[in-house]
This record gives structure tokens, C-alpha cells and sequence, in this order.
């Protein structure tokens, strides 16, 4: 008994000793002043003796940073520090000595790390972060962004899928005390591989991916929006998105601001982009276009469309549907070649607009079947992509109250009238009545000319509104004197019209060089007879002086 309780407390006594020596060696860093950049090249931290005891010979290592095959060297000083007292501290300074290469834009980490003696195991550590940011020589000046928000129409704010819709708006802010001009604000969106995919994005704003300020004098701020849609095509990742704010008149490498809290790495915020996982909805349109743009009844329509698999299955084949009941549209394409995760296809439809149909914006329904196996299709979009058509001057019905003049038309011709050359006549349309689309036309001119272009066949008009339509005819070469055709406006059972007259000159001449219409021996003699009656009055007049 008495020999297992000795054994018991050197057992005790043993642990106890293990605790005191290694407390011998506590040293602890404190946090970096900065993270360092390209223009940022120097930090401190202080380093710590926690221990009741002196610490002599510490070394001071740190690791440099790598990026494949670019680097950047760091430094720290002063190493060795012969002794740290007792509860002491010791200033330690970290610099960039020299930037190797191009760094993709990040954030890249380095260790610091604390050595005591010939002990090679870490007395204390640190992570010293140096980042490549939008800036190209990092923060600096007296630009500051204030604030970000963000917003998706999707899931969530930094998970991004086709065809989400993003809203970045940057509030910059002038902290200096004297005005800055010519600053401009630019969207960044990078990749794994430092590429900046941002002009890559569907934008809706003007200027894109770079928007300018203007000018902001000192205290002041103001805001700029991004708007945009992340395209089907783009490629699934993890992105960085980031902004700066900087000036072409001071330049970049004195006035550029790109950190911000809002941003949840400083200087960027991390996007998701992901393919789409739910399976009623792996087909997305886009593109989408319609020609002509303006139409009414009996017009022959083609509608263009880009498809899209935008999910995370591959498709071996997929059917496209077009739709809607009040046209009696009812078609349907196969894409019959595979369609594979990020694939495209171009589709195209054909109908005409139908007769009798009322004046009216029409929703056209576009859908698509999928997951074909054993001749069936499994899976169907969830919901339909509609796009609009417009459709003008077929059977609008005016306000029986109206009894008034449709509209009232002005024209006249804008080029010379001659055979064989193009006529151009611009017209005035404006509405009398209520709001209504008006079909614009001409009749009448068969006979002397052909009808090249209306700029505007179909026009909308408020009461009291106009609009300026120009016509133009390729004037026959033998077409000569007074020709005229109508000019009409139609709104569903009314309609105005307004004859215009054309005195075409020919391009014959006469033998006398005179261009002289109709029969020229008439003209010529009655040339002759005027020349004779003057030369009988200037004779009489002589003979009467005398």
C-alpha cells in the first residue's frame, strides 16, 4: 500500500514539472497594425513575454507569399532580439522588401513566427495577410466608399444563378478638404484565376461595369447603381466581387478607394455562382427577339430565341413550345442534338398575325420539355418565359362619344420632285380623338412611283399628340407633271386621308436645252410670238418720241 501511494505522487510531481517548463517559453503577438499592400509596405505588431521570467536568443522568421510563380518577399526586424524581459514587450516591424511578378486580385496569407534559442518549435505565431486589391496601388487618398448594398431576385445575395437579377449600389464619399473631379466608379467580378469577368455580366445601366461620378467636393457624397443579369452562359464558380472609386484627374495612384465593411472580406465580397438544381427549371431563354417590331393584322411574324440548359444534368433532348390562345399560336421545335450542361441552341418560330383581333400588347408564352427517355418526355419548366407583341391597327374600337376627326395630317415634300430619282415627303399625325394606334400608309402613287420605306407605319399617340412620319418613292423614269397620291391614317374602323401633289420635272431636253413639259413646238412658237410683241412695242415707242 505504501508503495503504490510514493508511486502515485511522482506521478504527480512529474506532471506538475511539465506544466512549469513549458510556460517558460509563452511569447504571444499581438494584431498587425494593417494588412499590407502594394502601396501599404509596412506593419508592426508586438510580441509579448507572458512568462515571470526572462527570454533570451528569440528569432524572428516569415514566410514570403506565392502565387504559382509570382511571389512577394516580406520581411521582419529587428531578428534576433537578444532579450525580452519579464512581462514584456518588443515592437517587432513586418515590410514588403520587393514585389515579384503580377499577384492575382486576393488575399494571400503569410506566418510570422517566433523561435527561441536552438528550439525549433514555434514559440508564438502569426498570420500576416497581404492582399491585391482592385486599386492597383492599393487604397489611397481621400475617396472612401461608405456603403454597399447589395440585392438578388434570386435565393440569396451572394449565390448568384442564371438569369438572377443584381442590384450593387456604391455610396462614395469625399473625406479630404478639397474637391475631387472626374471620379468614376468600377464593378469588378474576378475568378479563381485573377480574370476579371465583370464586362462579362448583362447590364442594364449606362456605362456598364464603369459608371461616372462627376465631381465631389470635400464632405460631399453621392451614389451610383449597377444593375444587371448574370447571362445563362456564365460559367458556374466561386467569384470576388469588389469596387473602387477613383479619379482620371488626380490618377489612380493617388486617389483610389475600393474597401469597404460592408464587404465581407474588406476589400471584396465572395460570390456564389451556381448551376441550377431544380429540375423545373434547366431550360432558360434569352435573346429573345421579334421581327418585325411593329405589326398588325396579317403581318408575317419570326420570333428568335436562344436556348439555354442552365441546369446541372445534360439533356438529350429537349422540345420548345410557343403559345397563346387569342392568336391561335400553337407551335412547337425539337432541339434534337444534345444539350449539354452550359449548352445553347437557336430556335425560331414563324405565324402570322390573324385578322379581326382587337389592339392590344400579347402575351406570348415560350416553354420547353426535357429529360427525354424512352421516347417521353419527364420533366416540364415550371413556369413559362413571356414575351410581349404588339399589335396596332387591326381593330381598335374609338369612343363611341367621338365624333369628331380622327387626326389631322400635314405634309410636304422634303426632296426634289424629279423622274427617275427618290421622293421624299414627311408627314405630320396628330391625334384628335382619344389615345390610339394609328397605321400610317400611302395609296395611290402606283402608277408613277414605287413606295420604298415609311420610318413609321404604326404609331402610338396621345390627344393632342404627333408624330413626324417620312415616306420615301422611287419616282418612275418616264413619270412627268402633276402627280399626287393619299396619304391615309387608320384606327380601327376610321380612318383620314390627305391627298399630296408631286410636279415631277423630267430629265428630257428639249433642242433648245430648255427643259419645257408637254409639246415643246407649242412652247417654242409662243417663245417666238412674246420676242415679237416686245420688239413691236420698243419700235413704237421710238417712232412716238420722234
Amino acid at each position: 500500500m505504501k508503495t503504490k501511494n510514493t508511486i502515485m505522487k511522482f506521478a504527480l510531481f512529474v506532471v506538475f514539472s511539465i506544466l512549469i517548463t513549458g510556460l517558460v517559453s509563452a511569447l504571444t503577438f499581438g494584431t498587425p497594425s494593417n494588412i499590407l499592400t502594394s502601396s501599404a509596405k509596412h506593419a508592426t505588431i508586438t510580441l509579448t513575454n507572458e512568462n515571470t521570467t526572462t527570454v533570451n536568443d528569440i528569432k524572428l522568421s516569415i514566410t514570403d507569399v506565392i502565387d504559382g510563380t509570382n511571389s512577394v518577399d516580406l520581411s521582419v526586424t529587428p531578428t534576433p532580439i537578444a532579450t525580452l524581459l519579464a512581462s514584456g514587450t518588443q515592437s517587432v516591424s513586418i515590410d514588403v522588401s520587393n514585389i515579384i511578378g503580377n499577384l492575382k486580385f486576393g488575399s494571400y496569407t503569410s506566418t510570422l513566427t517566433a523561435t527561441i534559442g536552438t528550439n525549433t518549435t514555434p514559440a508564438a505565431t502569426s498570420t500576416i495577410t497581404f492582399s491585391k486589391s482592385f486599386c492597383s496601388k492599393g487604397p489611397i487618398g481621400n475617396l472612401s466608399i461608405k456603403s454597399i448594398d447589395f440585392n438578388s431576385n434570386g435565393d440569396e445575395d451572394d449565390e448568384w444563378k442564371a438569369l438572377d437579377e443584381i442590384e450593387v449600389e456604391v455610396e462614395v464619399e469625399n473625406i479630404g478638404v478639397n474637391d475631387i473631379k472626374d471620379i468614376k466608379v468600377e464593378l469588378g467580378l474576378f475568378d479563381a484565376q485573377g480574370r476579371n469577368k465583370a464586362s462579362d455580366l448583362d447590364f442594364d445601366n449606362t456605362g456598364e461595369d464603369e459608371i461616372d461620378l462627376g465631381r465631389l467636393n470635400d464632405g460631399d457624397e453621392d451614389t451610383v447603381t449597377f444593375t444587371f443579369r448574370v447571362p445563362p452562359d456564365f460559367e458556374a464558380g466561386d467569384y470576388k466581387l469588389t469596387v473602387k472609386a477613383s479619379s482620371d484627374d488626380a490618377g489612380e495612384s493617388l486617389e483610389c478607394a475600393d474597401t469597404s465593411d460592408d464587404l465581407n472580406n474588406d476589400f471584396f465580397q465572395t460570390i456564389d455562382i451556381q448551376k441550377e438544381d431544380d429540375e423545373g427549371k434547366f431550360i432558360a431563354f434569352d435573346n429573345i427577339e421579334i421581327k418585325p417590331d411593329q405589326v398588325t393584322c396579317g403581318d408575317t411574324i419570326t420570333l428568335t430565341t436562344d436556348v439555354f440548359n442552365v441546369g446541372d444534368e445534360d439533356q438529350d433532348q429537349v422540345k420548345i413550345t410557343l403559345f397563346n390562345k387569342d392568336l391561335n399560336i400553337d407551335l412547337s421545335k425539337e432541339i434534337r442534338e444534345n444539350l449539354d450542361e452550359g449548352d445553347k441552341a437557336e430556335i425560331s418560330f414563324t405565324f402570322v398575325v390573324p385578322q379581326g383581333i382587337i389592339d392590344k400588347l400579347y402575351l406570348l408564352d415560350l416553354s420547353a420539355d426535357y429529360d427525354y427517355r424512352n421516347g417521353n418526355y419527364r420533366q416540364s419548366l415550371d413556369d413559362t418565359t413571356k414575351t410581349g407583341l404588339r399589335v396596332l391597327g387591326c381593330g381598335l374600337v374609338q369612343n363611341p362619344t367621338d365624333t369628331g376627326k380622327l387626326a389631322s395630317i400635314t405634309a410636304s415634300l422634303i426632296s426634289e420632285a424629279k423622274a427617275g430619282e427618290e421622293l421624299s415627303v414627311k408627314s405630320t399625325v396628330t391625334n384628335l380623338g382619344v389615345e390610339a394606334d394609328f397605321v400610317v400608309r400611302a395609296t395611290g402613287f402606283e402608277s408613277w412611283a414605287t413606295l420604298n420605306s415609311i420610318s413609321s407605319p404604326i404609331v402610338h399617340l396621345k390627344n393632342g399628340e404627333s408624330k413626324e412620319v417620312t415616306l420615301a418613292f422611287n419616282v418612275d423614269e418616264k413619270a412627268t407633271g402633276e402627280q399626287s397620291f393619299f396619304l391615309e391614317v387608320l384606327s380601327g374602323d376610321k380612318s383620314e386621308r390627305r391627298e399630296v401633289v408631286a410636279n415631277l420635272e423630267s430629265t428630257e431636253k428639249t433642242s433648245s436645252g430648255l427643259n419645257l413639259p408637254g409639246n415643246s413646238l407649242i412652247w417654242v412658237i409662243g417663245i417666238i410670238n412674246v420676242v415679237l410683241i416686245i420688239l413691236i412695242i420698243v419700235v413704237a415707242a421710238r417712232i412716238s418720241r420722234k
